[in-house]
């Protein structure tokens, strides 16, 4: 009986101790950098999948904002919120969310109603 009760005080405090596990905070840290958009794969029948993209697109995520470039050029700056895997892009007044599909320090895989995958880019 005394083994028993000191098992369970122990597992009690070890579970009071350890902080759960914050997908949210997570996704979001892992998101911090620079991502050029590697492939988008449409999800409608009749669309075109393209064989490599035309432009060079970067999306960057610095703090709570985004920043989208294409060929070099500034295209918009908004805000971003990282929900139950899902990454909710705030634009001025409206704003659209995609499912995480798979991250992590490397790779970056969004669905809406297309699929894009991004590759991080290396620091230099």
């Amino acid at each position: 009986m005394k083994y028993y009760f000191l098992t369970t005080l122990l597992s009690l405090i070890i579970f009071a101790a350890c902080k759960p596990y914050n997908s949210t905070e997570k996704n979001k840290e892992l998101l911090q950098g620079k991502w050029r958009l590697k492939e988008i794969s449409y999800s409608s029948p009749g669309m075109e999948k393209p064989k490599e993209l035309s432009d060079v697109v970067y999306l960057s995520f610095v703090g709570d904002t985004i920043i989208e470039e294409v060929n070099g050029q500034l295209q918009r700056k908004d805000l971003f919120e990282v929900k139950n895997y899902n990454l909710i892009w705030v634009e001025k007044g409206s704003s659209f969310a995609f499912q995480i599909m798979l991250l992590n320090d490397s790779v970056l895989s969004l669905k809406s109603k297309n699929t894009w995958l991004l590759e991080k880019e290396k620091a230099a």
